[in-house]
């Protein structure tokens, strides 16, 4: 242990604390969950969230870390709890596993940054993204993403890890910003806006079981909780660090980030009149992609992006790597070279099943219009829309200012100018509950949609109120239970 490497400076341990923090959790993620949980509802939940929980928890694993400057499982057995090594264990399999994946995405980043450039995706940014999220080139990006982390990570924690981030962090904010600025001059951005900063808590009443445990859970993804990463990064931390006012600083940054992806992302999609939330895990690939192909200086400001949300994932994954190889060296006192490159390699082989297929909500979508009941995936389908049958569309919030309804359900688009109020939105979910519970004769799925549509592909307007939740043909006159 005398031998351990350390930070070479109290801002280089933030830095790369944040940077770990602020990543694909943030600028990814983020937007699409908000998007999915009631816009800025779940936002505020999220903040709550961060401090009241997220806090205190990253404040124990810093001072677990610091104690025993040691990896995430001989952490536990240094200050005397062996048996909690367990927890040790499975932080260090949650990284290992969220690492699989996460260079996979990582590699679709590095794909988006080139075709920003060349205006590539900017034809059918759907069909783009559908082509280039699984194959033999999502393989290969896989495998440079990859490449770039085990490469920052073998040059160690100070000359590294710390030095990058140095680089990386202060990067994103600026950048972010900027865009923030930018997007907030665009024609329909304070539409964007409002949906993001000005919460409707009529939508958390009704949904607050959905919204709470998302919240939650995405407050410890995008601080990075549970994963041994905070733990290992204490553990070459001084003993003069004041553990509180560094986690409350990281805290900070991380929510200040995962802000400005907000205020980047609603007012880009509002202003192109694309759906929020309408992608799930493919946003920024789909729905921004959209919106950038649709703006005159569109391949600048998507190049931009796309090599700010790079960055800002090579952040993230350079700290899940860090977890594995710290066990390693310490464990099995091996070259952090050698054990850098063996845990790549090992990551990359777990990552293929991710690279080499993709299943969507679209897939999910389209099995629903082959089958006759398609219950198997109705719950699926309703996570990302409001409860909704045949002749009754409920939006999760609507203004009454004559603006357009923030998230769109059924026929209903931007610019329709719906201003529904609080009470006729309660009346008509009331409605379409006791329709749902009228009847229990066999339903038909019906998702090819009254208006025509087919089922939904990824990136896609919802231009049919079942979303592909099971119910009886219109001429019945009642409807299904979902």
């Amino acid at each position: 242990m005398d031998t351990r490497e350390t930070w070479a400076s109290r801002l280089g341990f933030i830095l790369a604390a944040v940077g770990s923090a602020v990543g694909l959790g943030n600028v990814w993620r983020f937007p699409y969950v908000t998007a999915e949980n009631g816009g800025a509802v779940f936002l505020v939940v999220y903040l709550v969230a961060a401090a009241a929980i997220g806090l205190p928890a990253m404040l124990a694993e810093f001072a677990v870390g610091r104690r025993a400057r040691r990896n995430v499982i001989g952490a536990f057995d240094e200050i005397g709890y062996p048996a909690w090594g367990v927890i040790g264990l499975l932080g260090l399999a949650t990284g290992f596993w969220i690492l699989s994946y996460y260079s996979v995405v990582g590699g679709w980043v590095i794909r988006y940054v080139l075709a920003s450039a060349t205006g590539g995706y900017f034809g059918d940014p759907n069909a783009y993204f559908q082509g280039v999220a699984a194959g033999p080139a999502a393989v290969g990006f896989h495998a440079l993403f990859l490449g770039l982390t085990v490469g920052i990570v073998a040059l160690g924690v100070e000359d590294g890890i710390e030095l990058a981030t140095k680089v990386m962090v202060p990067a994103i904010l600026v950048v972010f910003v900027g865009l923030a600025v930018w997007g907030a001059t665009l024609s329909g951005a304070a539409d964007g806006l409002s949906y993001f900063v000005s919460p409707d808590f009529d939508v958390f009443v009704d949904d607050y079981a959905t919204i709470v445990p998302a919240a939650v859970g995405q407050a410890f993804f995008s601080l990075s909780l549970g994963m041994g990463v905070m733990i290992t990064y204490a553990s070459y931390l001084g003993r003069d660090d004041d553990l509180a006012v560094d986690g409350g600083l990281i805290v900070v940054l991380n929510s200040a980030v995962g802000v400005l992806a907000g205020l980047v992302a609603f007012p880009l999609l509002f202003s192109q009149n694309v759906e929020p939330g309408s992608a799930g895990a493919g946003a920024i690939f789909v729905g921004l992609a959209t919106a950038f192909a649709s703006l005159p200086a569109g391949r600048i400001v998507g190049l931009v992006f796309f090599t700010v949300v790079l960055v800002a994932a090579l952040s993230s994954a350079i700290s899940l790597l860090e977890v594995v190889v710290s066990y390693a060296v310490d464990r099995y006192a091996v070259g952090r070279v050698r054990t850098a490159a063996t845990v790549g390699a090992l990551v990359f082989v777990l990552g293929l099943p991710s690279a080499t297929s993709l299943e969507t909500r679209a897939s999910r979508r389209s099995r629903c219009s082959t089958g006759s009941r398609a219950t198997s995936c109705s719950r699926s389908a309703r996570r990302s829309s409001s409860r909704s049958s045949a002749g009754c569309t409920v939006r999760r919030r609507s203004t009454n200012s004559g603006r357009a309804p923030v998230v769109w359900h059924g026929s209903v688009r931007p610019g329709s100018g719906s201003s529904a109020s609080s009470s006729s939105r309660r009346s008509s979910a009331s409605s379409c509950s006791a329709s749902q519970t009228s009847s229990r004769s066999p339903p038909t799925s019906n998702c090819s949609g009254e208006h025509g549509g087919p089922a939904h592909g990824v990136g896609r307007a919802r231009t049919d109120c079942c979303n592909c939740v099971p119910r009886r043909p219109p001429d019945s006159g009642r409807s299904m239970r979902q």
